[in-house]
């Protein structure tokens, strides 16, 4: 073992990448500046003025963010650190955070991070640091990026691909999806602009319009999920705008957009990535989300353990009992369906890829690919009658799943709906993939207009989120953007994310 010293061990500093940051700004990580203690290859007996001269003068920075308590600091025989730091001409901050932890609340960390971002936008060089500089230092370094515009997952990759290490623990990586959530991801960020209700391209306005439109269904039925008609009427009359219930805002939309924009993610690059969107999902899994379907928990778990991957945990966890013929994969199925073409051989590979990652049944598997078979006629082929679209949808399920295959050609014939109608309301057939399925091909076609459909839908009860999400994306791109009324579009909270999800989905429909 040796000891670590000033002058065996000058101070370093790792830096994030420029390109995540503001022009001319600089934010690293390091270790707390003179700290004497024990550590795990040896003692370290570092000189405060030594290390932060070497912070200032070699390294120019311009503001030293200190997360240590007061007793951390006097334990590490650097008890007049904050003074010492402003004695050297750098900006100091003081943020104490426990070690091993997190902020209590979002509430307490927001004006931290506004404080940090305004100082890379005037182009200063800004360190943070804990003890060791990884869990506490990395937490609020991926917070800043957050506040930036970039999403938790790429916010705490680009952090630990910096410092090997950072973000310690579960908490604190929750910690930094909780604060996107609460604080509003890059509300420190310049805002996009906002677009018209119309788009330059027929095509893109539908392709808005059913994302939009999925995104509203789902925040409209939140309110309504797990009840029964009669119970919906009489707690809410009528459900006919946002409504705040339970652990959701109005306004607010839930697992089923967020996890639909994760499946955009899948069409970020060149080609198709579906491991992009598992990632994704895995590392939200793990920030503790307020609603997570059963079927889509064990099988993230299996991927987050290392027992799976993307290509076999849904099927590993209907082997192991853990899957069911439940609607998670349907719900966030849209991406795919927006993006190829109704003759394109990979609407059906990556409808069934993206599935896969949760949902390995064959009744999911089916619906899916029927769900994105119709969908991709309304945004690119709109003039085929649906009677068509539907014998189409049918015959590319057929190979998957015979019930889904029943279920599409029931709505196509008229028949009355097989297993909607069975929905007792008891549990037993809430979230079950026909049964969404049928709703939301019901509800396409019978509809005059976007929101008398949907709205029905969100009055039926049951699943009314992911009904109405589902149901919402087929009439958002029947009816286009500006079908969607104006006031469901503004009402929606984090508009940003859906803007960028179409910022990755519209260069491929061009």
């Amino acid at each position: 073992m040796t000891t670590g010293t000033s002058h065996s061990s000058p101070i370093r500093v790792d830096w994030l990448p420029a390109g995540l940051l503001p022009a001319g700004g600089r934010l690293g990580i390091t270790i707390a500046p003179g700290k004497k203690t024990a550590g795990r290859d040896g003692p370290w007996v570092r000189d405060l003025e030594i290390d932060l001269a070497a912070l200032r003068k070699d390294l120019e920075v311009d503001v030293l963010v200190t997360l240590l308590e007061r007793q951390e600091m006097e334990r590490l025989h650097i008890p007049d650190l904050l003074a010492r730091v402003a004695r050297h001409g750098m900006e100091s901050v003081w943020f104490p955070i426990r070690d091993v932890s997190a902020p209590a609340q979002v509430g307490d960390a927001r004006p931290i991070v506004s404080r940090i971002v305004d100082r890379l936008r005037d182009g200063r060089t800004v360190v943070v640091h804990c003890n060791g500089g990884l869990g506490r230092s990395g937490l609020v370094a991926a917070c800043v990026l957050v506040a930036l515009g970039h999403d938790p997952p790429q916010a705490i990759d680009a952090v630990r691909r910096a410092r090997p290490g950072a973000i310690e623990t579960p908490q604190q990586e929750q910690f930094v999806f909780r604060f996107a959530r609460e604080a509003g991801r890059g509300r420190d960020a310049p805002r996009r602009p906002r677009r018209p209700a119309g788009d330059p391209t027929p095509e893109a306005e539908r392709v808005r319009g059913a994302l939009y439109g999925l995104a509203v269904g789902d925040a409209l039925g939140a309110a309504a999920e797990f009840l029964s008609p009669h119970e919906v009427q009489a707690r809410f009359g009528r459900i006919t705008d946002f409504v705040a219930s339970g652990p959701w805002v109005a306004g607010e939309w839930t697992d089923d957009t967020e996890l639909t924009l994760f499946g955009a993610a899948a069409y970020a690059g060149p080609g198709f990535a579906p491991e992009e969107t598992a990632a994704r999902m895995v590392c939200w899994m793990r920030s503790g989300p307020k609603d997570i379907g059963r079927t889509t928990a064990a099988a993230l778990r299996l991927i987050a353990n290392g027992t799976a991957t993307w290509e076999n945990a849904g099927r590993l966890a209907l082997r192991a009992g853990r899957g069911a013929p439940a609607n998670g994969s349907l719900m966030r199925a849209a991406p795919t369906g927006l993006v190829r073409r109704p003759d394109d051989p990979r609407l059906v590979e990556e409808s069934l890829a993206l599935s896969g990652i949760t949902h390995a049944d064959p009744r999911c598997l089916g619906s899916c690919v029927a769900f994105n078979v119709v969908l991709s006629h309304l945004v690119h082929r709109p003039t085929v009658p649906l009677e068509a679209v539907l014998a189409a949808a049918r015959d590319a399920a057929a190979p998957i799943a015979a019930e889904a295959t029943e279920a599409v050609e029931g709505i196509r014939t008229g028949r009355p709906l097989r297993h909607a109608a069975e929905d007792r309301y008891d549990g037993s057939k809430i979230g079950f993939v026909l049964l969404c399925l049928e709703r939301a091909l019901a509800a396409l076609r019978d509809a005059t207009d976007y929101e008398s459909a949907v709205l029905r839908v969100v009055n039926l009860g049951g699943d009314a989120d992911t009904n109405a999400a589902v149901a919402g994306a087929l009439l958002g791109a029947r009816f286009g953007i500006a079908g969607i009324p104006a006031r469901w579009r503004d009402g929606l909270l984090r508009i940003d994310d859906i803007e960028e999800a179409l910022e990755t989905l519209l260069p491929h429909v061009a």
